[in-house]
């Protein structure tokens, strides 16, 4: 399973998004930074990140704004009848609508208020943390088996040089993280 999976390899230079590809690999998943909307990537799973709901309205710009354009306007329609608020944390998975966008699943995260934002909400090591349990559960029968290839960020114009050096930051903190963790396994068999 892709996580996102990335549709420019083998792509014109001329014409494929520019793209930050990392030489490293943490737990064999290709991590790279695209300048790309998230309407036009083709993965398995698409997920976009809003903030809380303004009781005066939404404003919606760039990414944003086109994503919700290409699924019908359901993102505003749900946040508008107060069906998905954006609190931190708060997560609803959906199959968008045929021929809308090319993401065969697609997850919104609510970020909570834009003033709260912080680099801790936002930190990728979470993620790789997160797979490299699930891959710990796996290895020892405790979860079914699926392996993520792909991680595509995607970046606007005035973001990726930034989430560029960001997730290069995070990608290596975690790499430290990870490799200091506890090996014992986590389901020990009773004696009987």
């Amino acid at each position: 399973m892709a996580l996102v999976a990335a549709t420019a390899r083998g792509a014109d230079p001329a014409t494929a998004p520019k793209e930050n590809v990392f030489a490293t690999q943490p737990l064999g998943i290709r991590v790279s930074i695209k300048m790309i909307g998230p309407y036009t990537q083709a993965a398995d799973l698409q997920i976009i990140c809003l903030f809380k709901h303004k009781s005066t309205g939404d404003t919606y710009q760039g990414a944003a704004k086109a994503t919700d354009e290409h699924l019908g306007g359901m993102l505003s329609a749900l946040r508008n009848r107060g069906e998905y608020v954006g609190e931190l944390g708060e997560t609803f998975l959906f199959t968008p609508p045929v021929g809308s966008i090319p993401a065969r699943q697609f997850m919104v995260i609510g970020l909570g208020e834009e003033k709260d934002l912080s680099l801790d909400s936002l930190r990728l090591e979470q993620l790789l943390s997160a797979y490299d349990t699930e891959k710990r559960l796996q290895a020892q029968g405790l979860a079914p088996a699926f392996d993520l290839e792909d991680v595509v960020i995607e970046a606007g114009p005035s973001y990726f040089d930034s989430a560029v050096k960001q997730v290069g930051e995070g990608i290596e903190f975690s790499a430290t993280q990870l490799s200091s963790r506890n090996s014992t396994p986590y389901y020990l068999t009773p004696n009987k």
